[in-house]
């Protein structure tokens, strides 16, 4: 079965977290797209793309969430709110309430930092095996696509593994190499 683990990628591209910007457009009288998830700490941004004024008004929001509420937006105008708690949240339009959009908002997830510092990957790329080497007995080691995708697990025990990578696909694929303590380091590789 395949696991989705997009946080993943991001941990090869960096370190750290940080708040993704959501553009919602409001154009035909509709808010596009009318319904999204996102997490804490995200920007919302609402662009009026009609001839017309509207406005973006909170309707529902968590316990613990501020309400929102724009002045009336002219075309091109926007309108931000940040995301500070999880939850549902509801909206409309303050000038014509049949307009409406939602929003879910869930805690981010924090990136971890490798723990585990791999001191070699050979042959990059390669077309049949990847040999790792590391400080610490290899547990396991995961393949996944630059989506996040789950592609293979296999199990060692040593601290000079080699994985066979023939059966994969040409392309770029992510490692999650683990030790037997649980620490891990993260590393790219291309099969050819």
């Amino acid at each position: 079965m395949k696991h989705t683990f997009t946080f993943l990628f991001i941990c090869v591209v960096t370190f750290f977290s940080s708040a993704a910007d959501i553009a919602i457009t409001i154009q035909n009288s509709a808010f596009s797209p009318s319904s999204v998830n996102v997490q804490t700490g995200d920007v919302i941004t609402w662009t009026n793309l009609d001839n017309f004024a509207h406005s973006v008004v909170s309707t529902a929001v968590p316990v613990s969430a501020a309400t929102f509420s724009s002045t009336n937006l002219g075309k091109d105008a926007t309108f931000s709110y940040t995301v500070t708690a999880e939850g549902s949240y509801a909206y409309k339009c303050g000038i014509h309430s049949f307009m409406t959009g939602a929003f879910t908002a869930a805690v981010a997830t924090p990136i971890m930092k490798p723990t585990l510092n791999i001191q070699a990957l050979y042959p990059n790329p390669s077309n049949s095996t990847v040999t790792i080497e590391s400080p610490k007995e290899i547990k396991t080691i995961e393949v996944y696509s630059t989506t996040g995708v789950l592609i293979k697990t296999e199990n060692f025990s040593t601290v000079k593994p080699t994985l066979n990578v023939s059966e994969l696909e040409n392309g770029t694929y992510v490692l999650r190499i683990i030790s037997h303590d649980d620490q891990f380091d993260t590393r790219r590789f291309i099969k050819m």
